[in-house]
């Protein structure tokens, strides 16, 4: 994943609460081409889950560009209901997440 953000999405990125286990990798389809998860990120401590997060939209935009020919954007896939917790608190905020 390439995407721009604007400064303070990259907290995201080294929240523990989105690394993605090891035994979950092989959900995410990596090196599969389409059916990759287009949600995964790679940081210095790992594979991260990035579809619960603000840079869910942006990811969703360069799909949808790259299904018009607009650039090209080869992971498109949306292979599980992803980590942590922001659009849960954000949808439910009296709601407690147990991750």
């Amino acid at each position: 994943m390439h995407v721009k953000g604007n400064g303070t999405e990259s907290k995201y990125l080294l929240d523990p609460t989105i690394k993605i286990p090891k035994s979950h990798l092989k959900v995410c389809n990596l090196e599969s081409g389409h059916t990759t998860c287009r949600y995964v990120g790679l940081t210095v401590n790992g594979y991260v889950c990035v579809k619960n997060t603000p840079l869910r939209s942006k990811l969703d935009k360069q799909v949808e560009l790259a299904c018009q020919g607009k650039c090209k954007f080869t992971a498109q896939g949306d292979n599980c209901e992803g980590f942590g917790i922001y659009e849960t608190q954000k949808e439910n905020p009296s709601k407690e997440s147990s991750t």
